[in-house]
C-alpha cells in the first residue's frame, strides 16, 4: 500500500490544509467485539462536515473516501466526506506541510498507522500484546488531543470495555 501523498499542486494542499484544520478532524476509533471479531478493534478516520456542499463533493473526487449528507434537527444541512485508513494516511501526508491546528493529530496518526504494516495484518486476535497495547494508546492520545466531548464523556464513565 502507498503511503506517498496525493498528487496535489502546492497552493491547493495549502488550501485544504485550511479548510481541514477548521472544519476537520482525525480520530482513532474503537470498534467492539462481534460475533466474528472476538476482541475489538481500532481504525484511523479522517473527516470533514460542512454545509458547502461542492467542497465535499471536491475532496471527494480527489481524495476518494466516502461522502454523505445529513440533516440535523436544527440548523442548514450538513455534507460530510470520510477517509480511512491508509488513504487517510495518503490525505494527511498531502496537507501535513501546511497543517497547524492539527500537525500533532497528523503526526500521531502517522505512528499509529506504523503498528497497522504489513507485518500486523494477521488476524487481530493473533497480534501481539504488544502491538494493542500500542494501539490502545494511541487512542487514547488522540483523544487527548482532539479534546472532544465524547472523549471527556468516556473519561467521566471510566472508558470503554474491551
Amino acid at each position: 500500500m502507498t503511503t506517498r501523498p496525493f498528487p496535489v499542486r502546492p497552493m491547493l494542499a495549502a488550501y485544504i490544509a485550511g479548510l481541514f484544520d477548521g472544519e476537520g478532524s482525525i480520530a482513532v476509533t474503537y470498534s467492539r467485539p462481534s460475533p466474528t471479531r472476538r476482541r475489538g478493534h481500532y481504525n484511523l478516520l479522517v473527516a470533514i462536515n460542512m454545509s458547502h456542499e461542492s467542497t465535499i463533493a471536491s475532496l471527494h473526487r480527489r481524495f476518494g473516501g466516502s461522502q454523505r449528507t445529513y440533516q440535523p434537527t436544527r440548523g442548514r444541512r450538513l455534507y460530510g466526506w470520510a477517509v480511512g485508513e491508509w488513504r487517510a494516511i495518503r490525505f494527511l501526508r498531502t496537507v501535513r506541510p501546511f497543517l497547524h491546528v492539527k500537525r500533532a493529530q497528523a503526526d500521531l496518526a502517522f505512528r499509529f498507522m506504523e503498528t497497522k504494516r504489513a507485518e500486523h495484518r494477521k488476524l487481530f486476535d493473533q497480534l501481539p500484546q504488544g502491538i494493542l497495547e500500542r494501539r490502545t494508546a494511541f487512542y487514547e492520545q488522540m483523544g487527548m488531543l482532539n479534546e472532544s466531548h465524547w472523549w471527556r464523556k468516556r473519561r467521566l464513565s471510566g472508558g470503554h470495555s474491551k
